[in-house]
């Protein structure tokens, strides 16, 4: 059982580690496109962002499906990634003539999220572990509505609008995400760790 905890507490951790940085890639998109590509893959922050978050929600299953891996029964994963990819195709089949690009971001969010849940299950069959998986969909969700504000502000008033709204999801994110994920007890240890980390 304390492992299970401690299992559980780095699952949160690690859920609210990738929703900021998602969140600050997002903010920082733009002039990270400049620097490293050019002025013309510009239009490629509709799906960066939602593709970091596919990143993120993949590393969460790795560590959900870890049931799987204690339980040396790998060979249900090819059942995941299957689904996975009939989910994208199916996606882009009916998405992308309608939305273009956002629909490839949108694609490999719903494939992720397929796996991972997928995965989970089967894992959770095999051997049952005591996640708190409301907090973490609850982060993810709220992580995909402000990516999704963010595109839509974006084509109506440009990349400076998705980046306003980015930043905004962050500063919004950081006290919210803290609230969902973690108790009041775990949050005076995480302000204590940090403020120890910032004093050196």
């Amino acid at each position: 059982m304390g492992h299970e905890a401690e299992f559980d507490k780095v699952l949160r951790v690690f859920t609210f580690g990738i929703c900021v940085a998602v969140l600050g890639f997002a903010m920082l998109l733009v002039p990270l496109l400049q620097i490293l590509a050019s002025d013309r893959y510009l239009p490629a922050y509709e799906v960066a962002a939602l593709i970091a978050l596919a990143l993120g929600i993949q590393g969460i299953g790795w560590i959900t499906e870890i049931g799987i891996h204690i339980s040396f029964k790998s060979y249900f994963l090819p059942i995941g990634y299957g689904l996975g990819i009939l989910t994208t195709v199916l996606v882009l089949w009916v998405f992308l003539p309608r939305w273009g690009l956002i629909a490839t971001g949108i694609g490999v969010v719903c494939a992720k999220t397929i796996v991972a849940g997928t995965l989970t299950v089967i894992a959770q069959r095999i051997q049952p572990m005591a996640w708190s998986f409301r907090p973490v969909i609850m982060s993810i969700g709220l992580t995909l509505a402000i990516i999704l504000a963010g595109l839509w502000v974006g084509r109506v008033y440009g990349l400076i609008g998705f980046a306003g709204v980015a930043a905004g999801g962050l500063v919004v994110f950081l006290p919210l995400g803290g609230l969902i994920l973690f108790t009041a007890a775990e949050r005076g240890q995480l302000r204590a760790m940090i403020s120890g980390v910032a004093k050196g």
